[in-house]
């Protein structure tokens, strides 16, 4: 992730996932994986990874791209995503999924992200 938000698309939506389940226990979260011919070489694609939840698009790597100011963007319609084309909507379980040695690179990078950000007040739900 040296070259954030460059070709970091998977894993930091990842992280932003595992923050949203867990921390703020966000229901729905899913995946969405789209590709797209690149605009500027007709010959070559691009792909690229974001949130969904609910009704909102969840996007914190978007501004690698050179059309793209916003470092975050949170939205429920988005026309720039629309330019990619093929899109897959990918369950979280399935891009959660890890071999042994990166379930402990991803657990070592999800620590480091909580260690730098203020405490979350966690959602609890009311007692019955």
């Amino acid at each position: 992730m040296a070259r954030f938000p460059h070709d970091c698309c998977l894993p930091a939506s990842q992280l932003l996932a595992q923050y949203l389940v867990t921390e703020l226990r966000m229901p729905m979260v899913t995946f969405v994986r789209g590709e797209r011919e690149h605009p500027e070489q007709t010959d070559r694609w691009q792909s690229h990874m974001w949130l969904r939840t609910l009704d909102y698009f969840i996007d914190i790597t978007a501004d690698q791209y050179p059309e793209v100011q916003d470092p975050v963007m949170v939205m429920a319609d988005s026309e720039w995503h629309a330019t990619f084309l093929y899109q897959v909507e990918l369950p979280y379980g399935e891009v959660m999924y890890f071999n042994r040695a990166g379930q402990w690179r991803f657990n070592r990078a999800y620590r480091d992200v909580l260690r730098t950000l203020p405490r979350v007040q966690r959602i609890r739900s009311s007692p019955r």
